[in-house]
């Protein structure tokens, strides 16, 4: 299992600046963003929790954008490429944004590629990548690291349990059984854990008949995934981590039946829910079992988004907008 380094606040390189690249990497769970030189050298990197109790998605992700944008003043007059790995509330949005914050912006393009972005780590391919932030998905890439996607039906037949394995399912885990502890009377330090948690993130618990818990944001699922380590002696927890996990190595078996690969031995995974130690390493040592090493993701995805359009221009990846001035 490797690890990556983490993402931090990186202060930019005063070089001789030419034309530069841009990169936002914008997610549920936090918005990343960097600048490369021609060369792609690293000058700036930084990220932001896209966490407003009150606000919007398309409002939310609007203040975040601006304000990781208003650090950047030393680049607002140098000719700007900005490649975008949206999530998609507010693409049509960048144009104004960075035209009114006075930006000297040569183009933007906005893309939702699921997997190409999400770290530096170099696809050897004949691998499987499995990104789960607030939603997941499962992918397989050939030598030629051409992708086929996980056919809907597979899971539909596999799923017969109504299990997730998004960041989402896990922190929707752990709601429920505070649920029910509370509504049992169960006095527990597992409850109390889970309302610090979120009191911390100035966030409320409602539930409805429907639905078995659920945050004002789903945002900071991340957070309540932090408390699986110290509670998966809870048989709720331990039975979900382990039918979850379990689910996955079995999925990666019929999607290989499924299109007849052989002898693969690698699983990268990426999004914010393998930035769990615990669930990481509980998932390699299943996957060890058989015969497949599990890799994260590394490096900072907004970095991902600027190589992946710089090196393979001719990329297939869902184009949500073109912009050139």
């Amino acid at each position: 299992m490797i690890r990556p380094a983490c993402l931090g606040r990186i202060p930019y390189i005063n070089s001789a600046m030419g034309h530069l690249a841009l990169g936002i990497d914008q997610g549920h769970t936090k918005t990343c963003i960097a600048i490369t030189d021609e060369k792609q050298n690293v000058l700036y990197e930084d990220y932001s929790s896209n966490y407003d109790q009150y606000a919007s998605n398309r409002e939310k992700h609007r203040r975040v954008i601006i304000e990781l944008l208003k650090g950047l003043n030393e680049f607002k007059a140098s000719p700007l490429n900005v490649f975008i790995a949206s999530n998609g509330y507010m693409t049509r949005d960048f144009v104004d944004i960075f035209q009114s914050l006075g930006f000297a912006t040569d183009s933007i393009e906005i893309f939702n590629d699921t997997h190409g972005h999400y770290g530096l780590t170099a696809m050897p391919g004949h691998c499987f990548m499995l990104a789960s932030g607030t939603y997941w998905n499962l992918m397989f890439y050939d030598h030629h690291n051409d992708s086929k996607r996980l056919p809907g039906n597979i899971w539909k037949r596999l799923n017969t349990d109504g299990l997730t394995i998004s960041g989402y399912g896990f922190a929707n885990c752990i709601l429920k059984t505070y649920r029910d502890y509370k509504f049992r009377g169960i006095n527990h330090n597992f409850i109390h854990a889970v309302e610090d948690q979120i009191r911390a993130n100035g966030k409320s618990i409602r539930f409805r008949r429907e639905q078995v818990g659920y945050f004002d944001d789903v945002g900071h699922f991340s957070r309540l995934s932090e408390l699986l380590p110290k509670f998966r002696n809870l048989r709720e927890v331990d039975l979900y981590i382990n039918q979850a996990l379990d689910k996955i190595c079995l999925l990666l078996k019929v999607f290989a039946e499924n299109i007849k690969i052989k002898n693969f031995h690698y699983l990268f995974v990426g999004g914010s829910l393998w930035s769990n130690d615990f669930l990481l390493s509980m998932l390699d040592e299943k996957a060890r079992r058989q015969d497949i090493q599990v890799i994260r993701a590394q490096g900072n995805p907004a970095i991902g988004a600027i190589h992946i359009r710089l090196k393979n221009p001719e990329a297939n990846i869902r184009t949500l907008l073109k912009w050139s001035k």
